[in-house]
Order: C-alpha cells, then structure tokens, then sequence
C-alpha cells in the first residue's frame, strides 16, 4: 500500500514535523499480529519522543478497524490490514476522516508499546503508545 495518493491528508503535516524522531535501540521488534491481538480492544494516546500527544486511538475488540481521534478533535476510522507471514509491520487504510494511509512497524520495550512509520510522508517518525480512559469523538461533529 502507498500513502502517495493521500498525502495531502491531515496527518502529513504532523508527520512531517516530527520526522526526526529516532526508534530506540532499547525496543524489541514485535511480531506485527502479536501488537495487533495485544492492542485489540484498548484505547492509546500516541506520543512523540517529545511527549507531545499525536493521536488518540480506540482498536476495535477484533483489531480489524481502529477509531483516531486527532489533535483538533476530529475523528478518522482506519481499517487495518492483516499482515503477511514474515512481514516486519502492517498497514491501515483510510476509511473515513481526514487522515492519510500509512504502515507502521511496531516494536515493545520496558515502557511499553512503540511504532515506526514506515511509509513516505516522515518515514522513521517513532511514537509511543500509553493506555488512554479518555473517551473518543464526542459527537456527530467530530465525524467527517
């Protein structure tokens, strides 16, 4: 899958203005369908090197669709592709909402969940995940 066709989408400036983030040497590879079934069902706030909050994101109970909610407050659903035996990473496509597609190749270490993007724009962007309560996309109006 290429994001080319969808880089104009919302997360292209974001992802460009942290592309220098690097993926620590600490962090484990982490079999992209084992980060899949341990994700499913939960709700991450995706963090920069930084600690800025990028996204928030709520995995669906079978870790087939995702729900983001960006900075501004608006939401994106992402359908997430099964990764092939012996892939490093997976793919999300865009279904709805002001985001790009993009890959993503997940890694573990102490602090828990890290990925990398993997797909131009900001290819070696590194983002943390922590578990997140916080509800997503209150209201219709956050849809798009």
């Amino acid at each position: 899958m290429t994001a080319g066709a969808a880089s104009g989408r919302l997360l292209a400036p974001l992802v460009l203005a942290l592309a220098g983030g690097a993926h620590p040497a600490a962090a484990e590879p982490m079999d992209p369908a084992r980060y899949l079934a341990a994700v499913a069902g939960r709700t991450f706030d995706w963090r920069d090197d930084r600690g800025a909050l990028v996204v928030r994101q709520r995995f669906a109970a079978d870790a087939r669709t995702s729900t983001v909610e960006l900075p501004d407050g608006s939401c994106a659903t992402l359908r997430i592709l099964a990764p092939a035996p012996g892939d490093d990473g997976f793919c999300y496509v865009a279904l709805k909402g002001p985001i790009d597609d993009q890959c993503w190749r997940p890694s573990r270490d102490a602090a828990g969940f890290r990925a990398v993007r993997t797909d131009p724009p900001g290819a070696g962007l590194a983002l943390r995940a922590s578990p997140s309560a916080a509800a997503l996309c209150r209201g219709a109006a956050h849809t798009s």
